[in-house]
């Protein structure tokens, strides 16, 4: 016999599952990637915000200062009571009122995606240069180089953050 055809029923195994079986495990398994995507992107928003709330960033005034100096505090593992503690809050604290009581021009730039950003310009009599900083996205310039100001100020450099 050249040509052997077998007539047999084919078993339960051998049989492919309907088409629409195998569409639906392809959107059960798409919707299962989406979701397990939607859930991470909710995790992680919502350690962002513990994050900000943690480091002072959601709160403003006083109770934004407060969080700033214990983020300061917890990322050395210093205390308010021990002495480089002390001096790292006291220069804070002193950069801060130096950055508050300095005449400063407020100045508005466009970005590139049209968003207006703000900055402070902390213009020096006869400077010698001017050094722009920038800080984080949530943060205060305040919080980012109140240790820094004096020194640049006290240099003679214009300043703008």
């Amino acid at each position: 016999m050249l040509f052997h055809f077998d007539r047999r029923k084919k078993s339960e195994k051998e049989k492919k599952p309907p088409r629409f079986l195998v569409l639906r495990r392809k959107w059960l398994t798409l919707g299962a990637a989406v979701l397990a995507a939607l859930v991470w992107l909710l995790v992680w928003y919502i350690e962002q915000r513990v994050l900000a709330k943690s480091l002072g960033r959601a709160s403003e005034g006083a109770d934004a200062q407060a969080a700033w100096e214990q983020h300061i505090l917890r990322k050395q593992d210093w205390t308010a009571d021990s002495e480089p503690g002390r001096a790292a809050l006291a220069r804070v604290r002193a950069g801060v009122a130096a950055m508050q009581e300095q005449p400063h021009e407020d100045v508005f730039l466009p970005a590139l995606d049209g968003a207006r950003l703000h900055a402070r310009l902390y213009r020096v009599p006869n400077a010698h240069a001017t050094v722009i900083l920038c800080h984080g996205y949530h943060s205060r310039a305040e919080h980012d180089f109140g240790a820094q100001f004096l020194a640049l100020y006290a240099s003679g450099a214009a300043t703008c953050c």
